[in-house]
């Protein structure tokens, strides 16, 4: 992280008591009063150091490579606009393709126009089209991103940039929007929500190609966010969207390289602890999987996810599509929490369920060697208990299940198997003097 102690030749001043027309200006005690003169006198590889204090400026980036703009933090260093976006940069084909880096570091970026379109950020690097590269190592480090005013600008509005690597850093007001970026990583920062869309099919694109989207390292989103295109997106399991998560704009990709890959292993939803509403409520996932075009189809990974919200998967025509949901926690206590299309095939094995959100008949196939149904409530010894698990075999002797109650008897109780349904089986507990409430786990034999 740079310093204001550090001071190498190559550093440029700015501070609120600075001035823009003496000569000699950039200097630790002649600093420039405004970060945009700075830039503009700035050489290639120049790191402007701003000094605490609000700047009300509307930043145009010139195409210059390994420009960095580093405040002492983002509670002293803010730069604000109030009309027009507060940083924007588009590049000329030929100078931006030359731009191979770019640091923020340790700002806040403040924008309140209330305008239709104006972004807080806002770089284009359309013109610059593949095989070339427009910023292959932008670095947003420690800084905040916010956007009020209402309107309908965002956050950030990145469109053809090659790779975006954010750290420490929070966006909130609106969404941050991802068109054709090669590669977005967070590391440790929120977000309000997000747009990202990838598709080379429609419009310029980098050069060094769909890296994907990936928030990581207990990222977080708060509000409803979409995927679009063909993107390659991850959640890891650290990481976490509050609100609904919506892929049903993917669209058929040029080839089997290029198909869509969400891959959701973090949280979906309510935190632990929270209770969530039993019908409706945050972390829904909804994705309609596209047509292939190519020989290998799009790609759906749930595994180790926990959804608090309905999961709904379908896919209009095309390849059978397996969706791999091994080990995933799903909380939705309401019916058809998790439903899946006729092409999709389901792969749940390890997981485990509330007892209503699996009573609903899915549309395609479904895999399960092991389910765990939770506060299932089992009647009195000889009643039968009937649950909708729909194991691909038809053959009861396959499976083991057993009923461990969650109030005394705290014990595991033998439960029989006695019949096979069309959605399930009906099982009779053994033992049970009284109706009983605790998790229920069937297991196939290998």
């Amino acid at each position: 992280m740079t310093t204001f102690a550090d001071s190498p030749s190559t550093f440029v001043w700015v501070a609120k008591n600075g001035n823009d027309t003496k000569a000699r200006r950039g200097r630790i005690d002649l600093p420039y009063l405004t970060i945009q003169a700075a830039l503009t006198a700035a050489l290639a590889g120049d790191t402007l150091l701003v000094a605490p204090g609000t700047y009300a400026e509307n930043l145009v980036i010139p195409d210059k490579d390994g420009l960095a703009i580093v405040g002492q933090n983002t509670t002293s260093t803010i730069i604000t606009a109030a009309l027009g976006p507060t940083l924007s940069w588009v590049p000329a084909a030929g100078p931006g393709a030359l731009v191979q880096s770019f640091r923020t570091e340790n700002l806040t970026f403040n924008n309140s126009d209330p305008a239709a379109g104006v972004d807080t950020l806002h770089v284009d690097g359309s013109a610059v089209v593949s095989p070339n590269t427009f910023l292959p190592e932008w670095f947003i480090v420690d800084c905040m991103v916010t956007k009020t005013g209402g309107g309908t600008g965002l956050a950030a509005n990145l469109i053809c940039i090659g790779r975006v690597i954010v750290s420490l850093s929070n966006f909130t007001g609106t969404a941050v929007r991802c068109k054709n970026v090669g590669r977005f990583g967070a590391t440790e920062c929120s977000f309000a929500s997000f747009d990202f869309n990838w598709d080379r099919g429609v419009g310029a694109f980098p050069g060094v190609g769909r890296e994907g989207y990936y928030l990581a390292n207990s990222s977080f989103v708060g509000g409803n966010s979409v995927l679009s295109g063909n993107p390659i997106f991850t959640l890891d399991p650290s990481s976490t969207i509050w609100g609904t998560l919506t892929a049903t704009a993917l669209t058929s990709f040029i080839a089997g390289a290029d198909a869509p890959n969400i891959t959701l292993a973090g949280t979906m939803g309510f935190g632990i602890g929270v209770t969530p509403v039993p019908a409706i409520g945050p972390g829904t996932v909804t994705v309609t999987l596209p047509t292939e075009a190519g020989a290998a189809p799009p790609s759906l990974i749930l595994a180790q996810g926990k959804f608090w919200g309905a999961v709904t998967v379908s896919k209009g025509a095309g390849l059978r599509n397996t969706v791999n949901g091994r080990q995933a926690i799903f909380y939705r206590t309401a019916a058809s929490a998790i439903s899946a299309g006729a092409l999709i095939d389901l792969d749940l094995r390890g997981s485990t369920f509330t007892q209503a959100a699996l009573a609903v008949v899915l549309s395609g196939t479904i895999d399960r060697d092991k389910v765990t149904i939770q506060a299932a409530s089992v009647a009195p010894a000889g009643t039968p208990f009937v649950f909708a698990i729909p194991f691909p075999s038809t053959v009861t002797t396959q499976y083991t299940p057993q009923f461990t109650p969650t109030a005394i008897p705290a014990t595991a109780l033998a439960v029989a198997i006695t019949a096979r349904t069309a959605t399930g089986f009906t099982a009779t507990a053994v033992g049970v003097a009284v109706a009983a409430t605790g998790d229920f786990v069937v297991t196939r034999a290998a």
